[in-house]
């Protein structure tokens, strides 16, 4: 849940953002509200449906606050630049950014330390997603929201609690379905027709085991198998990772993303 504070933040910033739609309204011309005939009367002075964003934009903002750690958001696509603070030569960042930049739809697999950067871009680009997707495209009422952002562990740790639990009937069976699944992203690219996005967090952090490990092959299959966008980031070499978690899981990961060695 958000704190107080974020709460508020988000609010203002929701506001600040309406703003902007609505001084461009064609509809009604900056009021942000349209009349009917008893135009004097205050229960016919309505929020403009033409340019009222809020309630997506606060899907937006209440995403980003939940997924996004304080620290990091600063980060956006537009205004990354290079920065002193990382470890990485300011030359080999701008490439980076600049490869991301210009290519923020597609999916990216990060390697390299602790402290040069990758976590910054990988906010940077599930930011940009957010904000595409939910303020841009006209999907009004979907299903499945497409973009996710979550620690590798989490996701496998609520498969494996779903798939052991007690259930009281099927309402609380999908009730309590797990964040991100295979039924999912289909459903995202078949019904909804959009395209799923997957920010992958701290996938040399998870402790496998031979159902975690298929669980998470399940998850990418589907997300191959439906174009979907993958980012993520290690702190192991590419040859570790590779080790770890076997050929055909290295081999799936070249396929969904650009591999960035930046060791």
């Amino acid at each position: 849940m958000l704190s107080e504070q974020d709460r508020q933040d988000l609010v203002l910033w929701v506001e600040e953002k309406q703003t902007n739609f609505t001084t461009s309204c064609p509809v009604c011309k900056g009021t942000g509200k349209v009349t009917g005939e008893m135009d004097s009367h205050p229960l016919y002075n309505l929020h403009c449906n033409a340019c009222d964003q809020r309630s997506k934009l606060f899907r937006v903002g209440e995403l980003y606050r939940l997924n996004v750690p304080a620290e990091y958001r600063f980060a956006t696509l537009r205004t990354l630049e290079p920065s002193l603070k990382s470890s990485l030569s300011l030359e080999r960042q701008r490439k980076v950014i600049d490869r991301i930049k210009a290519d923020p739809v597609s999916g990216y697999a990060f390697f390299g330390a602790p402290g040069i950067g990758k976590t910054v871009w990988t906010t940077a680009l599930y930011g940009r997603a957010l904000w595409k997707q939910d303020t841009f495209e006209d999907v009004p009422n979907y299903r499945h929201y497409p973009v996710w952002r979550i620690s590798t562990k989490r996701m496998l740790d609520e498969h494996t609690v779903y798939a052991t639990a007690n259930f009281e009937n099927e309402l609380d069976r999908k009730l309590n379905q797990p964040s991100v699944t295979a039924q999912k992203i289909a459903y995202i690219r078949t019904h909804q027709g959009q395209i799923p996005r997957l920010f992958l967090e701290e996938i040399d952090k998870v402790k496998e085991t031979d159902s975690r490990r298929s669980n998470l092959f399940e998850i990418l299959d589907a997300l191959q198998a439906h174009g979907g966008q993958l980012v993520i980031n290690s702190n192991l070499h590419t040859e570790e990772f590779a080790e770890r978690f076997g050929a055909d899981l290295w081999w799936r990961i070249q396929k969904m993303a650009a591999v960035i060695d930046l060791f």
